[in-house]
């Protein structure tokens, strides 16, 4: 079964690297980047702020800075404890690959994908009753991810399971702040 899901897993990631071009390379190059998005989330945050205040908006930044850290210290754990080469480092992989851009470190689980979908989902769960919108940002980390695929950067499992702990994190950090009183003073984002 194992040998099964990394073979759909090697198929999927040649089918979908070696699909774009030469035209598509400079946006992929650009959509993984993630100090590219800034101007996305300055429109966000000021957004925010018009709406809600900024009471909310420093309650809502110290939770995304809490689950951020979260997220990105466990994937950190997971990458050094798996320590699966990434798909451009894979000598078995790499000449099947369209080799853009190269990254040293290793690939399981995706961080782009955990940390993008943890602050999606974050943002989510602490606005949609306030900015029913807010679920149209779903598409940024789905660009996000796929940017990873595009370049080879990741298998898709890697994103799959990023994607699948950066919305399980997000829950979890979600329920500390509605449960306790740790964010007590910046409880006017509430959803209840």
């Amino acid at each position: 079964m194992l040998n099964g899901v990394l073979e759909w897993d090697r198929d999927l990631l040649v089918f979908l690297n070696t699909a774009g071009g030469e035209t598509y390379d400079a946006f992929w190059q650009w959509a993984t980047v993630a100090v590219n998005w800034v101007p996305l989330f300055l429109i966000l945050l000021i957004l925010i702020y018009r709406k809600l205040g900024a009471k909310s908006l420093v309650g809502l930044l110290l939770v995304l800075a809490f689950c951020m850290l979260f997220t990105a210290t466990c994937t950190d754990l997971v990458k050094l404890t798996f320590a699966r080469l990434r798909p451009v480092n894979d000598p078995d992989i790499r000449p099947l690959l369209r080799v853009i851009r190269g990254s040293s470190s290793y690939s399981f689980f995706s961080g782009h994908a955990a940390n993008s979908f943890a602050a999606t989902t974050l943002l989510y769960l602490m606005l949609r009753k306030k900015m029913v919108w807010i679920g149209a940002f779903f598409i940024w980390p789905m660009i996000f991810s796929y940017s990873r695929l595009y370049l080879g950067l990741h298998f898709p499992t890697d994103i799959l399971v990023g994607a699948l702990f950066g919305v399980l994190a997000a829950s979890l950090c979600y329920l500390i702040y509605s449960r306790s009183n740790l964010f007590k003073a910046f409880k006017v984002l509430d959803s209840k």
